[in-house]
């Protein structure tokens, strides 16, 4: 699992140096780590590099099991300290939620996806980084996926709003486009397609 400890790595460094663009470019990796990681490894990383976390959410989902010869921090390529460090950084936080909603997605576990989604919504509105804005956008993303597996889609429209107002003071055009792309899909979803085109003239898609 070295894979995952160099894109923490190189955003702790995108952090330290505000390079949004370098951010930017590493959410795409999840895509990446998608196809390399599954639901247990991805649980197996949280219970390494956030600890705390992972003993408070309590997943139904086991660890992947670490060979009887040898130890966590060889089989993730990384010290307990190190892995502290790393994670004092937003940016390396935020990139562990999205491994997690995302593999909790793809395992269709859609309850415990939702349930950490609100958690990351929490978090997500208490921080103003411009090297976090691709970041948070993929986790809207994944956030509006698990509650619209769940038939919640609409029940969060309130909720984007007022995430699309705080992107657009903030010059957060990646979260303004995906968060419109959220509203409009809530909308369609209840085929309010009169409410769907008023929104669309109201906004400009960044």
């Amino acid at each position: 699992m070295a894979e995952l400890k160099k894109n923490l790595v190189l955003l702790e460094k995108a952090s330290k140096d505000k390079d949004f663009k370098i951010t930017a470019s590493l959410t795409k990796n999840l895509k990446k780590l998608r196809k390399m990681y599954e639901l247990p490894d991805a649980v197996l990383a949280l219970s390494f590099y956030m600890p705390d976390l992972f003993m408070r959410i309590q997943l139904p989902t086991q660890p992947t099991n670490v060979p009887k010869d040898m130890k966590l921090e060889e089989m993730l390529h990384c010290t307990t300290d190190r892995s502290e460090e790393m994670m004092q950084c937003p940016e390396a936080q935020l990139f562990m939620y999205d491994l997690l909603l995302m593999k909790l997605i793809d395992d269709g576990d859609y309850k415990n996806a939702k349930e950490f989604g609100d958690f990351v919504f929490a978090r997500l509105k208490n921080v103003n980084l411009r090297t976090i804005d691709h970041l948070g956008a993929k986790a809207m993303y994944f956030i509006a996926v698990a509650n619209e597996k769940m038939g919640q889609l609409p029940q969060v429209r309130s909720l984007m709003f007022d995430s699309y107002k705080t992107a657009c003071l903030r010059k957060d055009l990646i979260g303004q486009a995906t968060i419109t792309n959220i509203i409009l899909r809530s909308y369609l979803s209840q085929n309010l397609y009169e409410q769907a085109r008023q929104f669309i003239i109201k906004t400009t898609f960044p």
